[in-house]
């Protein structure tokens, strides 16, 4: 069975698409009143957690030379988006 990346990266990139479908997500639903807006702050507030956490597991990864930088780059595009929100808040 090949493998074309290692699993740290691959587990990286999986979190990091996943916090931004789920960034993305929470407020959509809430702006077409599929769920109340409340639910959809914490759909969108949970992704920025997963982005977080995916950008330090892509951190980690990385500086154990088990990937490259580029494996982290979704989830630290969402944690940046996150934390900015939360700062200029």
């Amino acid at each position: 069975m090949a493998h074309s990346g290692s699993s740290g990266s691959s587990w990286t990139m999986r979190l990091g698409l996943g916090a931004a479908a789920v960034f993305t997500t929470g407020p959509l639903l809430a702006h077409f009143s599929i769920v109340p807006p409340r639910v959809g702050f914490v759909i969108f507030d949970l992704g920025g957690l997963l982005g977080v956490i995916a950008a330090v597991v892509g951190i980690i990864s990385a500086l154990r030379g088990r990937t490259g930088w580029g494996a982290m780059a979704p989830g630290a595009v969402i944690a940046a988006a996150f934390l900015g929100l939360a700062v200029n808040a």
